[in-house]
């Protein structure tokens, strides 16, 4: 499984509008309190967003995935571990021991979904992720227990079998630290969040016996057949080597 890759980087000239805001992220008062959400993106975590008038000169380049391919070949793509992706992603978590650590950090990502038909402020929708939506603007129409409204969008095209658990997963958690406030006090940064969820995406696929994940660029996170005592060095090179190189995001000084 290849999460979230695609086959080219690409140059060209982008004309459009670009939207800024001073500070981005959520915003809560002294108690912990959501008061608001400013900025754009995944989590809302960045400053800027250009929205595209046109596109021109478009220069494919071919991404090299060869240093991950000696050790996925003869991994195949994989049936969905089951119908619904959240009761996965609760299925995945029941694979680790109930009091470890790791089964906390998947039924914690699972339940930020909230239960069947409870509303709580979670939308769940497929389409292109990185389009604006119609409704976008400060204020949404639908209920929620803090304020707080999370539109999550998934691209029902790449995220073929298990690759819908694994992602379900991965927003699943960065849900949970939003509405965290202890966590949030933290003040993690988008480098620290992005760790996080990358990590309960490759505990997911632990859980379920997958043999292999890669993340775009080549970064392979999670291989069955390395030593039992070099897999935490290696997941974490593997995730600390995609968001340094490929999201290009940098740890707190």
């Amino acid at each position: 499984m290849c999460l979230g890759c695609i086959r080219y980087t690409v140059t060209a000239t982008l004309v459009g509008r670009l939207d800024g805001v001073k500070d981005a992220g959520v915003v809560r008062d002294a108690s912990g309190k959501f008061v608001s959400a400013n900025g754009y993106g995944n989590m809302n975590l960045y400053r800027a967003r250009l929205v595209l008038q046109t596109v021109s000169d478009v220069s494919p380049h071919e991404i090299n995935f060869s240093k991950a391919s000696s050790s996925t070949k003869d991994d195949s793509t994989r049936e969905s571990d089951a119908g619904d992706p959240v009761a996965a992603a609760h299925q995945a978590a029941r694979a680790f021991s109930a009091d470890s650590q790791s089964a906390k950090q998947i039924e914690r990502a699972a339940a930020a979904y909230g239960k069947e038909g409870e509303d709580n402020g979670v939308e769940v929708g497929f389409g292109t992720a990185n389009e604006v939506p119609k409704s976008d603007g400060p204020k949404g129409d639908k209920n929620s227990p803090d304020g707080l409204l999370f539109n999550c969008t998934f691209d029902a095209e790449r995220l073929k079998g298990e690759a819908l658990t694994r992602a379900i997963s991965h927003v699943g958690t960065h849900i949970a630290d939003a509405r965290d406030a202890q966590f949030a006090a933290t003040e993690a940064n988008a480098y620290e969040l992005e760790y996080r969820a990358w990590q309960t995406t490759v505990l997911s696929a632990l859980a379920f016996h997958q043999k292999t994940l890669t993340l775009g660029g080549g970064y392979l996170v999670w291989n069955s057949s390395w030593p039992a005592a070099d897999r935490s060095k290696m997941v974490d090179e593997g995730i600390t080597g995609y968001l340094r190189d490929s999201a290009a995001l940098k740890k707190s000084p």
